[in-house]
């Protein structure tokens, strides 16, 4: 039984050049996912309410919204891997300069929010190229487990992240500044796993930048079950994942509780995502995986709405828990299936359209933190997961009429 779990879990690992990836990019989503904490803490500290967080949040999104699609079109144009050298060193020297800039106090909200916007705009080519990489280096039949273990690389580092970047930032040595250095670090390991994987040639279809977006958008709409997986991936996302944005206030407002336990709930979150990756990374085929997508979504709401009515810091890491699992089952077998969907010409283009949702979530991040100022924080929560719940709902009605 173990044996059987196990290979159909972790099968794409066999693949030589996907596991240096795999490894290269797990040390990757370290770095960034530590943003989440330490991003939150610092521009908390330096305004002191829910809506500068937001707008620190609001630079990454704006790039990620306006360049993601140019970046997908990127991606599928020029060698994979250049420009992930590019791309990562870049992110790396970013991180460097805020570490910095934190250490001689020198950092201000507005210089935290252009380099913010760097950074984005960094991942909004990252994000699709690695992707598409993916496609590239793994076999077609093995593309759905390859997916899910480049989620599952993601929980990994939602569950060590908030840890690390808790710790670092409560070490009077290193505080805020050094977290920021220690990122940095992390990127020189990154950059130097790409020197081993195999070097992707750029094509060329003839035609412009915004013709090849064009045709990646046509592809989609050609095809109503991939217009149905970006579509619900982006709404539930925008509409669900902001809600961290709104957690530094829920701790000290409502909860009693010092922002810096922000760590503690992300940590509790990405425990239960990486439990259920490790559960379905070997599902991620045929009917099931869409109704399980459809099932996670559902929760995702439900999770929200259990966030926002648990009255206890206890309550809220149970909630924090349900949130891992729901929203990162629903991730995992939608990209899964993305994939499949997709023919592999148009990987980058059409995974650059899930970096809108990633931006998309950081312009809701923004209204969301004003909103939670004005109305209290348990009320935006359960306002974002009855939301939730309508888009899956109505996502799954729209499945079933497509196969009817």
């Amino acid at each position: 039984m173990f044996s059987r779990w196990y290979a159909a879990t972790f099968e794409a690992l066999t693949i030589p050049s996907f596991r240096i990836l795999w490894g290269g990019s797990t040390f990757a989503l370290l770095a960034f996912m530590m943003t989440r904490t330490v991003q939150s803490v610092v521009a908390f500290d330096l305004a002191g309410n829910n809506t500068a967080v937001g707008l620190v949040a609001l630079g990454s999104g704006v790039s990620m919204v306006f360049i993601g699609p140019i970046g997908g079109v990127f991606a599928d144009r020029l060698s994979k891997r250049r420009v992930l050298l590019v791309g990562q060193s870049l992110i790396g020297f970013w991180f460097l300069v805020i570490g910095l800039m934190l250490v001689t106090d020198r950092l201000t909200l507005g210089l935290l929010m252009v380099l913010t916007f760097m950074m984005g705009t960094c991942f909004a080519f990252i994000g699709p190229t690695r992707q598409a990489y993916v496609g590239e280096l793994v076999p077609r039949e093995l593309l759905p487990n390859a997916v899910a273990l480049s989620q599952l690389s993601m929980a990994f580092a939602r569950v060590a992240s908030p840890l690390v970047a808790g710790l670092l930032i409560a070490w009077s040595f290193t505080g805020t500044g050094g977290t920021y250095l220690f990122m940095s670090s992390l990127f020189l390991l990154v950059v130097a796993t790409l020197f081993r994987l195999p070097p992707s040639a750029p094509t060329s279809s003839g035609r412009s930048v915004f013709s090849d977006l064009g045709a990646g958008l046509s592809h989609v709409r050609e095809r109503p079950p991939l217009m149905l997986l970006v579509g619900s991936f982006i709404l539930v996302t925008i509409v669900g994942q902001p809600f961290v944005t709104v957690l530094p206030g829920l701790l000290e407002h409502e909860l009693g509780q010092p922002t810096a336990r922000i760590g503690l709930l992300f940590t509790v979150e990405a425990i239960g995502g990486l439990a259920t990756g490790l559960a379905i990374a070997g599902m991620m085929r045929g009917a099931r995986a869409w109704r399980l997508m459809f099932a996670m979504g559902v929760l995702s709401g439900l999770s929200m709405i259990l966030l926002a009515v648990a009255p206890s810091f206890v309550t809220v890491l149970g909630a924090m828990f349900v949130v891992g699992v729901s929203y990162t089952g629903f991730q995992v077998t939608n990209n899964a299936l993305l994939m499949m969907e997709a023919e592999p010409a148009y990987f980058g283009r059409v995974m650059s359209l899930m970096m809108l949702a990633w931006g998309g979530q950081g312009l809701t991040a923004f209204p969301i933190g004003v909103l939670a100022d004005r109305i209290g924080e348990r009320q935006v929560l359960a306002l974002e997961g009855v939301v939730i719940v309508v888009i899956a709902t109505v996502s799954w009605v729209m499945y079933g009429a497509m196969r009817r």
